[in-house]
């Protein structure tokens, strides 16, 4: 076990939840039990009762034929389940693999009608004489114009003063808010003179038809409006659709009296740096409770209510994969995934933090990719089996999911 855990793999992986799935891989099949007859190699989940049954066993047998033939037996087609994995994890990653074909092909099919030196094609040599633009020109400004319009004008500061300055919650806010007005001021400014230019009130400038250009050749963003790093690729429309929901989630924030922030429901994954806040929401109640913020651990329950129960933190936008949350506990389940209600963030101090058998830390990333580690989660879940069957399907959440 220690060979494969730390230095055939081992030495390869930088993520303590992936290190905690090798674990739970290595010591179920290299196990004294495994020489035991009826051992389960592997299991599955009964839809039914919910608990994992036994799907590969050791056979009843001591010699090289009764293996082979044990060997033979097996399907050719295996299920993910094989190797701890839900039964529907090819197709999640199937459907990840789909959709990022599918963002290709959208780019494709819009870079098809371009006429630039970067893509010519034949479509652009069959447009009428008469067009003096390319195929894409009505179609990105139709985009702009809807884009202005759908965009918000401005995006709202904080309330200032002694008690905002001394609040890490606050501080953290303003650092976001800082990063928004920079981004929705460049991205306002481009479409506002890429509108103008199509209207013919003035001309286009290099920085104008270079937005145009990627807008429409390349159906991306310009760097300067995508600042946060994303493994997900979006088209244009995408991106513009959740940058529209993110600004008016600050705003919302912004319109939070300073001692009300926190109580009422924030979207994590409208924040650049969502895993700041949660830290920078443990130093504002240690300071409150002037205590250590070592001393202070994270307990968490999930409801639907939008109301604080206490002293806690008010997160939406969570999905959980590899499990399913009734009732603020995790149970095993195939589906892909579950969108949660409520989540409530609790700093509870030392000796009153969720503990024992039936607590398993689940990671959260950004997106569903789970290539940006956050932070992690403790919760509670039901059934008989152990909790490293969570890192075995891995199970996780994350806080931000693509524009619908």
């Amino acid at each position: 076990q220690t060979s494969l855990r730390t230095i055939v793999y081992g030495g390869r992986i930088d993520n303590r939840f992936d290190q905690e799935r090798l674990d739970a891989f290595v010591t179920k099949l290299f196990s004294p039990e495994a020489y035991n007859l009826t051992y389960a190699l592997a299991y599955k989940l009964d839809k039914g009762t919910r608990k994992m049954e036994s799907l590969l066993s050791i056979p009843d047998c001591r010699n090289f034929e009764g293996f082979y033939k044990w060997v033979n037996g097996i399907k050719g087609v295996n299920s993910p389940e094989f190797l701890g994995l839900p039964s529907n994890a090819e197709a999640l990653l199937l459907r990840e693999q789909a959709n990022r074909i599918l963002s290709v092909f959208a780019k494709l099919q819009v870079a098809e009608g371009s006429d630039t030196d970067v893509v010519k094609t034949k479509a652009v040599r069959r447009r009428s004489i008469t067009s003096t633009h390319p195929p894409w020109w009505e179609h990105v400004k139709k985009l702009v114009n809807f884009w202005e319009k759908a965009l918000p004008d401005h995006v709202k500061g904080l309330p200032a003063g002694p008690e905002a300055a001394a609040s890490a919650m606050i501080r953290c806010l303003q650092r976001e808010v800082s990063l928004y007005k920079g981004v929705h001021k460049c991205v306002l400014t481009d479409l506002q003179n890429a509108k103008l230019y199509f209207e013919g009130k003035q001309p286009g400038s290099n920085r104008t038809r270079e937005v145009l250009r990627i807008l429409g050749v390349e159906d991306r963003v310009p760097k300067e409006w995508d600042i946060r790093p994303k493994a997900i690729p979006m088209t244009a429309s995408m991106w513009m659709q959740d940058f529209i929901n993110r600004v008016n989630g600050i705003n919302q924030i912004a319109q939070t009296p300073a001692k009300e922030i926190g109580q009422k429901p924030i979207w994590l994954g409208g924040l650049y740096a969502p895993e700041a806040f949660v830290a920078a929401s443990r130093q504002e109640f240690a300071r409150a409770m002037k205590c250590s913020v070592d001393s202070l651990h994270l307990a968490v329950t999930m409801n639907d209510s939008a109301a604080a129960i206490g002293n806690d933190f008010i997160y939406s936008g969570f999905t959980l994969f590899g499990a399913e949350c009734v009732q603020s506990s995790l149970t095993l389940t195939d589906i892909e995934s579950q969108k949660l209600p409520y989540s409530h963030f609790q700093w509870v101090q030392d000796g009153k933090e969720p503990s024992g058998d039936k607590i398993v830390s689940l990671p959260v990333y950004l997106d569903s990719s789970r290539k940006q580690f956050l932070f992690e989660v403790p919760l509670s879940f039901v059934g008989g089996h152990n909790r490293s069957v969570f890192s075995e399907r891995g199970s996780c959440l994350t806080v931000w999911t693509t524009p619908s």
